[in-house]
């Protein structure tokens, strides 16, 4: 009898431990309850921190543009004033690259999307992928904002 009671208690236990309310009573249930919200709320605060540097991000990009705005417009102002003198040519640039391959590729690109693609030698060995060649850079300002528009938002104007 004491063997049969023995063996129904050690069966019983391991019956209780494999199922759901057995995982419950022996307490790993909320453990994993606790893991699981430890692991929401960690997830809860990276999404917050993504969140804010993305906000950063944004805030600083758009410091950059507005001083590159203010800048280009007043060297508007001095070649219209005649402060400025003109150059042989005005660029505008929607591609920089390191490897002439690379600009190659996205030149052909530019081509096909009816823009002139030409490649030109940059500074600090850089190979620029241009939209168009103008003679002033008041010529130059429009359609550099057009391809800020269709080509890509950080086009900008390049002159030697």
């Amino acid at each position: 009898m004491k063997k049969l009671l023995f063996i129904l208690s050690i069966g019983s236990v391991l019956f209780l431990s494999s199922c759901k309310d057995g995982t419950s009573f022996f307490g790993k249930a909320k453990k994993a309850e606790a893991k699981v919200l430890a692991l929401e709320t960690e997830n809860s605060n990276l999404k917050k921190q993504l969140a804010a540097c993305q906000d950063q991000q944004t805030s600083e990009i758009m410091g950059i543009r507005s001083d590159y705005e203010m800048k280009l417009a007043e060297l508007q102002k001095q070649l219209e004033s005649g402060k400025v003198k003109e150059y042989s040519g005005y660029f505008v640039i929607v591609g920089s690259f390191k490897s002439q391959k690379n600009a190659e590729g996205y030149s052909t690109k530019i081509k096909q999307m009816g823009y002139e693609g030409n490649i030109v030698a940059g500074p600090n060995n850089f190979y620029l992928v241009t939209s168009g060649t103008y003679k002033t850079l008041k010529s130059s300002l429009e359609p550099m904002r057009k391809a800020r528009t269709t080509i890509a938002s950080e086009a900008w104007i390049y002159f030697k």
